[in-house]
């Protein structure tokens, strides 16, 4: 393993002082490195091989690949919260605003135990800004669901009072109620988000008074 690390580290800078355009090509050697280094429980050197694998995805807007490292980072070491911040950032390019916030809030946790209340407080306020955009965002979500849903239930009180019959009127009546259960559907999974984030939001808050 010893000898696999020095050769892959030998690669790693030839491309890099002489070779730099074949960095995607050759982009395989730092993640091996990476898992060596792991497998050797050198963890301080596979989490900066990450860090490289991670910033690499991120330069080359590879966002969901850079986040499938992050969450590696915070496997090897979970008590560090640096990759659990990096993790957030990587989320919040993505729009994934709960893992972002869920990230925030433990990495301000671990500075907090670490006694560096100050990096706690910007992790902190962080997440309590991820939150803020996702209570937006589902009340952006409420109020176009409600202008479908009594837009809906609008025409269907027209086409009811309309008495019609005949296949036109049956295909309109199935076009409607393929319409409703595409708006059931939607409103379900707008309360479950609902329900999701008033308790988590409400937690964390207090957790920090």
């Amino acid at each position: 393993a010893l000898k696999a690390i020095a050769v892959y580290k030998q690669v790693k800078e030839l491309i890099r002082t002489h070779a730099p355009e074949l960095a995607d090509r050759y982009g395989h050697v730092a993640p091996k490195l990476a898992e060596i280094y792991g497998q050797l429980g050198l963890s301080g050197d596979a989490l900066n091989a990450w860090d490289e694998v991670a910033t690499r995805h991120q330069r080359a807007g590879r966002d969901r690949e850079a986040i499938q490292v992050f969450e590696k980072m915070v496997e090897i070491d979970a008590t560090n919260p640096l990759p659990r911040v990096r993790l957030a950032e990587a989320c919040c390019r993505v729009q994934e605003l709960d893992r972002a916030i869920a990230s925030f809030w433990s990495a301000a946790e671990l500075l907090l135990g670490l006694g560096r209340s100050d990096d706690a407080l910007k992790a902190e306020r962080s997440a309590i800004e991820k939150l803020a955009e996702s209570a937006v965002e589902l009340n952006k979500r409420n109020q176009a669901l409600s202008a479908q849903t009594a837009d809906f239930n609008e025409r269907v009180l027209k086409f009811d009072s309309a008495n019609l019959s005949g296949p036109t009127a049956e295909r309109q009546r199935r076009l409607l109620d393929r319409e409703r259960a595409e708006l059931d559907k939607s409103v379900k999974a707008l309360e479950a988000d609902r329900s999701a984030f008033g308790p988590a939001a409400e937690q964390k808050a207090k957790a920090f008074d």
